[in-house]
């Protein structure tokens, strides 16, 4: 996805609401952060569709292995973007961050000058260790082999 380190402050007679580009950057680094980090495709689709209604555009998202395709309706007709994107990790820290940027949005706690550099944060967290994430893996197995007891092999 390209690089944006400035989204333009709204416009007056705007209502507040970004530029046309602006929005599509915004929708698609949202798309991008929940498709990439393991949310599920249709929770992706439709948390991106609200964010689009929330900045006053139609907007359908297609996430799909490699690339998040997003189509916004306009007067003209539609407009398409697509960026790569790879969903091979899993780090719902990430996730419920942007969950609740697109919540914040939607209910009106968050302007819109104010969700670039939220997604952006979002972007830079730590995800978890691999060692404590091999630590916790080992801990649930070793949990599992409590529960479903001992496996006896019948040996001829």
């Amino acid at each position: 996805m390209r690089s944006v380190d400035f989204i333009e402050a709204p416009r007056p007679g705007t209502g507040g609401r970004p530029s046309d580009a602006d929005v599509a950057e915004l929708l698609l680094r949202a798309a991008t952060e929940l498709f990439e980090h393991g949310q599920t495709t249709k929770r992706t689709i439709e948390a991106t569709e609200r964010l689009g209604e929330a900045l006053g555009v139609q907007a359908t998202v297609f996430p799909r292995f490699g690339e998040v395709i997003l189509r916004i309706e306009e007067p003209d007709g539609p407009r398409h973007a697509v960026v790569e994107a790879a969903p091979l990790g899993v780090d719902m820290g990430k996730v419920v961050a942007t969950g609740r940027v697109i919540d914040a949005v939607r209910e009106g706690r968050m302007d819109a000058a104010s969700i670039h550099p939220a997604l952006l944060a979002v972007g830079r967290m730590e995800g978890v260790s691999v060692g404590r994430f091999a630590l916790l893996a080992a801990a649930g197995a070793a949990a599992l082999g409590v529960i479903s007891g001992p496996i006896r092999l019948a040996l001829p």
